[in-house]
Order: C-alpha cells, then sequence, then structure tokens
C-alpha cells in the first residue's frame, strides 16, 4: 500500500472563515486545523497515511486528471502555494451558495454575525517570506475582501508582485475598492487567471447569481480581454437550474474566444443533477447532447453529467428543490421558476398525494 502523499499536504495552505486552515479547498469540512497551526511543518501530517485519508476522499473520487496538476505541481518542503478565502464577505446571493460563502445571504436570513473573518494581520509577512509563488483568492467575493487588498499592496511594495502568480474566481460585479483598481494593479504581477462565475446569460444569469447585473459583468469581461497579462475563463457551475442555460454560455463564450471550466456542482445535494424526475431526465439530456455537438471540446464533462443526469437516485429532493426556488423568488421578487421547465413535474410531484 503506497502512502498517500499529496503535495498539499506540505506546499499548500486554504486560509477558513471560521479561524482555521486546510491543505485545500476540496477537502471535507470537517478537516481543518487552528491558524496558529501555520507554522508548524508537520500541521497536516496525519494525512500521510496508506491508502487514501477520509478527509481526502471527496478529491480522489473524481477522474484521475481532475485534480493531478494540484496533486503533483509543488516541490520541495516549503509552502509554495496560498488559497486565501478567509471571509464569506459578498455582494451576492447565488442560488447554490448559502450563508457560509455570502454575508448577504447570511444578512437575508438575519443570522446575528453575518459576516464570517478570519482574521489574518499577523500572518502577512508569513505569508511574504514563505516563498509564495502563488495565491488563489476565493471567497465569499474576494474582490470585496479588504484582506485581499492589504495583501496585494504589500506585495507590491515590497516589490514581490513580479515573481507571484495570482489566481482568482470572481463574480467580477466590482472592480474598485475605495481608491483602488483591481485592472491597475494586476497590471503588476507576474501573471494573472481569472475566473468569472458565469451560470447563464442575461434575466437567468441576475436571478441565478441573485444580485448581479449581467450588463455589468458583460463589460467587465469585455475589458479584461483586451488586457494581456490576464488569463480570463468563464467558471460554470453545472446544476440542475443552470443547465437549461448551458447553451447560451458556450454560445456566449465561443463568440468571445473564452474557455469554460464546468464544474458538476455536488453540494447543495438538491439542486444537482440527479434530483431530476424521470420527466425531466432526457430533457437535460437532450440540452447537453445538443451541447456536445456543438462544442465537442467539451465532450468528458458533459458525458459525466449526463451519466448523472440519467442516475436521477435523489429523485425525493426534487420537492425540496422545487420550495427552494419558490421560496427565493418570493422573498427576491424574482420568477427563476418562470424560466425553467419545472411547472408540470412540479405539480406532479407536489400535489400526487392529495
Amino acid at each position: 500500500m503506497v502512502t498517500f502523499n499529496c503535495k498539499a499536504i506540505t506546499n499548500a495552505i486554504t486560509i477558513l472563515p471560521n479561524g482555521k486552515i486546510a491543505p485545500c479547498c476540496v477537502i471535507k469540512e470537517n478537516y481543518s486545523k487552528p491558524i496558529e497551526s501555520w507554522n508548524d511543518t508537520q500541521r497536516f501530517a496525519d494525512l500521510k497515511v496508506e491508502g487514501t485519508p477520509s478527509p481526502c476522499s471527496q478529491c480522489v473520487k473524481y477522474p484521475k486528471n481532475s485534480y493531478k496538476s494540484f496533486f503533483d505541481k509543488f516541490g520541495g518542503p516549503n509552502l509554495q502555494y496560498l488559497d486565501f478565502r478567509n471571509s464569506n464577505i459578498c455582494n451576492l446571493k447565488c442560488r447554490t451558495c448559502g450563508p457560509h460563502s455570502s454575508s448577504t445571504w447570511a444578512a437575508e436570513l438575519n443570522l446575528e454575525q453575518p459576516i464570517i473573518k478570519t482574521d489574518v494581520s499577523d500572518y502577512l509577512d508569513q505569508i511574504i517570506n514563505d516563498g509564495v509563488r502563488e495565491i488563489y483568492f476565493a471567497g465569499g467575493e474576494p474582490l470585496l475582501n479588504a484582506d485581499h487588498w492589504k495583501l496585494l499592496i504589500k506585495l507590491i511594495e515590497l516589490n514581490l508582485c513580479n515573481k507571484i502568480s495570482l489566481m482568482y474566481t470572481t463574480n467580477l460585479t466590482i472592480t474598485k475598492y475605495k481608491d483602488l483598481d483591481i485592472f491597475e494593479i494586476w497590471k503588476k504581477f507576474r501573471k494573472v487567471k481569472v475566473y468569472v462565475s458565469v451560470d447563464a446569460v442575461g434575466l437567468a444569469f441576475n436571478y441565478i447569481r441573485s444580485g448581479a447585473n449581467w450588463e455589468t459583468v458583460d463589460k467587465n469581461i469585455n475589458y479584461l480581454l483586451n488586457e494581456k497579462k490576464v488569463d480570463l475563463s468563464l467558471a460554470y457551475t453545472l446544476s440542475v437550474i443552470s443547465v437549461w442555460f448551458l447553451p447560451d454560455v458556450l454560445s456566449y463564450a465561443k463568440e468571445k474566444k473564452i474557455n469554460v471550466n464546468i464544474f458538476q456542482l455536488t453540494d447543495p445535494h438538491y439542486f444537482t443533477l440527479n434530483v431530476l424526475p424521470d420527466a425531466l431526465v432526457e430533457k437535460c439530456v437532450d440540452v447537453l447532447n445538443k451541447c456536445k455537438q456543438t462544442n465537442p471540446e467539451y465532450t468528458k464533462k458533459l458525458d459525466l453529467a449526463i451519466s448523472t443526469a440519467r442516475t436521477n437516485d435523489d429523485q425525493g429532493s426534487f420537492v425540496t428543490l422545487i420550495n427552494n426556488i419558490l421560496l427565493s423568488d418570493k422573498i427576491r421578487s424574482e420568477s427563476l421558476f418562470d424560466l425553467l421547465p419545472f411547472k408540470e413535474a412540479a405539480i406532479e410531484k407536489v400535489f400526487q398525494h392529495q
């Protein structure tokens, strides 16, 4: 039996909003360590076991090439990669998200402490001095996170920015913070990879990414397409509510000559493709097959989605899905339900016992 030796165990740290750290963001949420263990080189050594450690099962169950580049990308004993997601502050209430990752979601639910945040002020010097060469910013919304801006400014002041590559997952609805402009700051770094969260276009985008405005995001995308240092892709979350708009997203991306990274949602479970009732499965498969015909480069991921939809082993959660959509529509004065092909199936499932 081979000892599990993902390089993230020794070479990466993910800063979580709850005052803790983990080797990556894919690891199960119940595995983390206090941020005070940052300086302990053996902080995640308990993951070096024979076989696959249980906290890492979420990663290795995916196709082998999904995380291989991350698994193998680091060398040496030092911290090289930082995943910076220390706050849930966000200006949107995306339908497949929740209060754990969005302060605006939490405020809508009247939670006592909508913003959760890990104080990193004592660790900024260590981040910079530990030889980090790549920083990934996520959230929440990283471009609203004050600590994100502080870290970038410090890297610039110390003339280290030209040695560091940045990577983002962002809703790209905002680009400025106080008197700072992210477009100008990115020009100073070695290179920047930006994944823009786009699950639909137009009105459907506004509803799925509740609080966003498609025209604003489209404008910012167009600006970045002319920036040589920025490598821009769309991050598309494939879910039971977004799959119907995938043809529009792929058409938009093809027109703009942008790559689309398709991530199949696994949580919350009632937004996954396998909740579809029998009456909707083939409609979903038809959409995915048409996308394959026009965009064969995505065949592998679309085939995986087709397999998930045809499994439909969680049909019992379809009513939970419908309740979630309709309640969010009511609270937010939106009409996502009207854009989805769910009405007949919803009526059958909701009233079938009456």
